[in-house]
């Protein structure tokens, strides 16, 4: 039996007389490659990117050079927009009726003819308003007729059935590139804009000049002209410049961070405040810097996203690579100075191991004079800590490391931004121990593990904890071998282990009263009465109250106000509602003066509890709503227990 013959093993078989009308059978033709998708999609994009910067430099040609009336400047809109409303239809007909990709690349080419036209009519003295309205209606007239064609050819590239998603590709693409083109467009007018402003006595035909010269020294973006444009301009900018603010704008594309700040240019410059802050200034009038935000210690820049690596090139090409890595240490030395500084100013028994090594130091003046300045700063400064911290690590300034993370103590304590704390302090510990330093290392063992008990990585914490006591103990060091007691008492009673997690804390505390460390002893009283509280909240007030007298003598106030907050409380618990809620009460007042988002919430929640116990729910909603609120940054979960409470009023 022999198997039936098919067209695709035999050819079509000939057709008869009786075959003259039926149709043959066309074969499926395969769709296009992912890589002609991509290809098509990209050069779209890339197309549609020229088309905002004409329409954002032809209005402010009109008016520069021209000085076209507002009446004027309507009609050259216009004319940009024409097209679209009258050719619409006929251009759809033209682009189903006649090759796709040669009109698309036919009105690309003319659009770019067309454009040219504008600065060769400049150059020979020849531009008007005729030659603008000219060159805007044939550029709507050419757009209008290669989208028709780009939007037609798209099923050649993919089968029926994945057209939506093709389409929505592009569309997406289309509008990056339509936001890229007018973003790149008011960049280019806006530099070559401050380029005259700056210099008035230079005329407009002379910049042109200078920008195609220079545009050919733009090995870089030879085959990008809008590139290439910006790096004429930027260059020319440059030039302009006094050596030093030169100098100051190499130097500022060498950093890590975003943020520059008069304190910090004069730092890594080593000129006089003033000086550095009126560089800046030049900068920002070049619209190579532009304002960021106004902070505590004055108006903060950054580079604009051109100048950031222009800057960088030029701080390479010109500056030997000893006085690169100079500016880095000297903003590496810079914000450890002022962050130690707040530190000795916001938690000063922290402070201690520096001073006992001889490392604090005061080398750059402080720009606060209080405590709620010295949180500013720390505020300000959160984002810029791990550039600083990998700075300094691929210079291997171990020393330097785990000082910062050290100083940053405050901020962690106050702030709870648990993963830049747990982050920063893995840094400082390998820091730590690559420098050799012993206590260094218990000191970020402990302060981490702290980080990591507050975010509830108990066992972690655990870990942490398990390796300072190790350490504290191999090396005699009494007072630090009762923090980490202290420590894993924390994390047990927080596990619910309250068993164990006295046995530790009273361990600590032992240990602490044979070095006569007063603060940590009151610190592991307040743990051992939130312990008593659920069983003998009169046992338990009598500890907060021994914890918080001890912690006034001592002049800790954050640390005071946590133990007159739980003291409160334990005095509402007793029965006496009244000065149980004028505690805490006071308490919220200091935690809210030193910062602590996490015990102004926990406070919050507490008064929540007393006022609905004494009959007030709308009170109690209100404490309630405002503890979650401060819950939702560093806490989510807890933000929405806390919801729940007010909801279940």
């Amino acid at each position: 039996m022999t198997e039936p013959t098919t067209e695709a093993t035999t050819g079509a078989p000939p057709r008869g007389p009786a075959d003259i009308c039926t149709p043959v059978k066309r074969k499926a033709r395969p769709a296009a490659s992912a890589r002609s998708l991509r290809a098509y999609w990209a050069g779209e994009a890339t197309s549609l990117a020229g088309s905002p910067v004409h329409a954002v430099a032809l209005p402010v040609v009109a008016v520069v050079q021209l000085h076209a009336t507002p009446g004027q400047v309507s009609l050259l809109a216009t004319a940009s927009t024409a097209a679209a409303c009258v050719l619409a239809l006929p251009a759809g007909v033209v682009g189903d009726r006649h090759g796709k990709r040669p009109l698309m690349v036919a009105t690309d080419l003319a659009a770019a003819a067309v454009v040219a036209a504008v600065p060769l009519c400049w150059a020979t003295g020849s531009l008007s308003m005729p030659v603008l309205y000219t060159v805007a209606l044939l550029l709507s007239v050419l757009t209008v007729l290669h989208q028709a064609a780009s939007i037609a050819i798209v099923p050649r590239f993919v089968r029926p059935q994945d057209l939506p998603a093709a389409h929505s590709r592009i569309e997406a693409a289309c509008s990056v590139a339509d936001t890229a083109g007018t973003y790149g467009g008011t960049l280019v007018v806006g530099l070559v804009g401050a380029r005259l402003a700056s210099r008035p006595q230079h005329s407009a035909a002379a910049l042109a000049d200078s920008l195609v010269r220079r545009a050919a020294l733009a090995h870089t973006h030879r085959e990008d002209p809008i590139q290439m444009v910006i790096a004429s301009a930027l260059n020319e900018t440059y030039n302009g410049l006094a050596e030093e603010t030169k100098r100051l704008y190499r130097y500022l594309g060498t950093l890590p961070g975003r943020d520059i700040s008069p304190d910090m240019a004069a730092a890594i410059t080593g000129l006089p405040w003033p000086q550095a802050a009126a560089g800046l200034e030049s900068l920002a009038d070049e619209f190579l810097l532009e304002p960021s935000a106004a902070h505590h210690d004055g108006v903060h820049y950054r580079l604009v996203s051109a100048a950031r690596g222009h800057a960088r090139e030029l701080a390479l090409r010109h500056d030997p690579e000893d006085e690169r890595l100079l500016v880095q240490r000297r903003l590496c030395e810079w914000f450890l100075s002022i962050a130690g500084q707040a530190q000795q100013r916001l938690a000063p028994a922290q402070a201690t191991l520096q001073r006992s090594m001889g490392c604090a130091d005061q080398a750059y003046p402080a720009p606060f004079s209080d405590d709620a300045g010295a949180m500013a700063w720390l505020d300000t400064y959160e984002s810029a800590l791990l550039d600083i911290l990998r700075v300094a690590e691929e210079a291997e300034w171990h020393e330097l490391i785990w000082r910062t993370v050290d100083a940053w103590w405050p901020h962690f304590l106050r702030r709870h931004p648990y993963e830049l704390w747990v982050t920063a302090h893995e840094i400082g510990l390998a820091a730590a121990r690559r420098a050799g330093r012993d206590a260094a290392v218990r000191q970020m063992l402990a302060s981490g593990a702290i980080g990591l008990t507050a975010a509830g990585r108990l066992d972690e914490a655990i870990t942490w904890y398990t390796r300072a006591l190790e350490a504290a103990r191999a090396a005699g060091d009494i007072r630090d071998e009762g923090q980490a007691l202290h420590g894993l008492g924390s994390c047990h009673r927080q596990a619910g282990r309250p068993d164990h997690a006295r046995g530790l804390l009273m361990h600590a505390i032992a240990r602490w009263e044979q070095c006569g460390y007063q603060r940590g002893i009151a610190l592991s009283t307040i743990v051992l009465g939130e312990i008593a509280l659920p069983d003998d909240a009169a046992h338990a007030l009598d500890l907060f109250t021994r914890a918080h007298a001890l912690l006034l003598e001592l002049d800790d106030s954050f640390e005071a106000a946590r133990a007159l907050a739980l003291k409160g409380h334990a005095r509402v618990v007793t029965g006496e509602a009244a000065d149980g809620i004028e505690a805490m009460e006071g308490a919220l007042r200091m935690l809210t003066e030193t910062g602590s988002i996490r015990w102004q919430a926990r406070t919050l929640e507490l008064l929540g509890h007393a006022y609905q116990d004494q009959g007030e729910p709308r009170t109690a909603g209100d404490c309630y709503r405002q503890a979650a609120a401060l819950y939702a940054d560093i806490a989510p979960a807890e933000a929405e227990r806390v919801r729940g409470l007010e909801h279940a009023q």
